[in-house]
């Protein structure tokens, strides 16, 4: 019998691989497995999901017609960015201490992407971010505050 940790690694890499072959729903499926198991890595990647536009299908202008006789309604659709999704999943995965997501979510502050804009929110998570070590963290305060870290 397989422990937990082996099936959450397992789910994690089936999800990553359908992502990388662009089946979106499926990679949903195994990440979700994965980080309602608890798994942050999990959560992380279902948030980059929802933020890139990869899961979740939301209407672009009027899908009741195509606009011109060659257009398909598939045309009309395209997948946009859910950034209160992809908040929940980052704010899930950050609470677990993983720091890609605490750098996420800084910047989702800053820009107000998903969550009503805040700069000492930002500033506080792009700051514990970058006192992890997060590179990324660090130039975001710079560029955005004019801080140095």
């Amino acid at each position: 019998m397989e422990n937990s940790y082996l099936i959450l690694y397992d789910a994690l890499e089936k999800g990553h691989a359908h992502e990388q072959n662009g089946e979106y729903e499926k990679a949903y499926a195994c990440y979700k497995q994965a980080a309602d198991a608890g798994n942050p890595v999990a959560a992380y990647m279902l948030g980059n999901l929802y933020y890139y536009g990869r899961y979740g299908l939301v209407e672009k202008l009027n899908a009741a017609k195509p606009i011109m006789p060659w257009d398909s309604t598939d045309d009309i659709l395209q997948k946009m960015p859910d950034y209160r999704q992809a908040f929940g999943w980052y704010e899930k995965s950050a609470e677990a201490g993983y720091v890609f997501a605490i750098n996420n979510l800084g910047v989702m502050y800053h820009f107000g992407q998903g969550v009503e804009q805040n700069d000492e929110k930002a500033k506080e998570y792009l700051l514990l971010a970058a006192g992890a070590g997060m590179e990324q963290s660090a130039a975001a305060l710079r560029d955005f505050y004019g801080m140095e870290v």
